[in-house]
């Protein structure tokens, strides 16, 4: 191959390519479906989070949705911009956040956790529940194995 010869795409389908090219497929899911809502995925799953637990803290919010505290922050500043959440601070920690979803909030958290739970379903259309249960394994042994490796000095 010369210097400037462009190389051969390779067809092979990398499991890590795959996963990576899926996931932002799945979130271009979820973001066409709750765009009429004005939310995206995250925020979305904010509010059927908030739907389905009740009140939470910003931190078991950033668990719930595998994001960062940080993050998590940034999307309830949105939502709490647009009326949908509210902060207030916890009676046993003046330092802790709870937020919980306003009136509106709740009103639209319900369209939001229908379409993300038939979004969920959609994705796996077509697959079995023994394929289904199988992927999910798979794609754990994957994050888990990814997590080991980000975790190396």
């Amino acid at each position: 191959m010369t210097p400037h010869a462009v190389p051969e795409r390779d067809p092979t389908p990398y499991a890590e390519r795959v996963v990576l090219t899926a996931g932002r497929a799945i979130r271009n899911a979820y973001d066409t479906r709750l765009k009429r809502l004005e939310l995206n995925m995250t925020e979305g799953a904010l509010l059927a989070t908030l739907r389905r637990f009740g009140p939470l803290t910003q931190r078991e919010l950033a668990e719930l949705l595998y994001i960062g505290r940080a993050a998590a922050g940034q999307f309830v500043d949105r939502l709490e911009a647009r009326g949908l959440v509210q902060r207030d601070t916890d009676p046993d920690d003046r330092r802790v956040w709870i937020v919980s979803a306003t009136r509106q909030g709740k009103a639209l958290s319900v369209e939001a956790f229908d379409i993300y739970f038939k979004t969920a379903a959609d994705l796996t259309h077509g697959l079995t529940d023994a394929q289904r249960d199988r992927l999910i394994k798979l794609l754990l042994t994957v994050q888990a194995n990814a997590e080991e490796i980000a975790s190396e000095p």
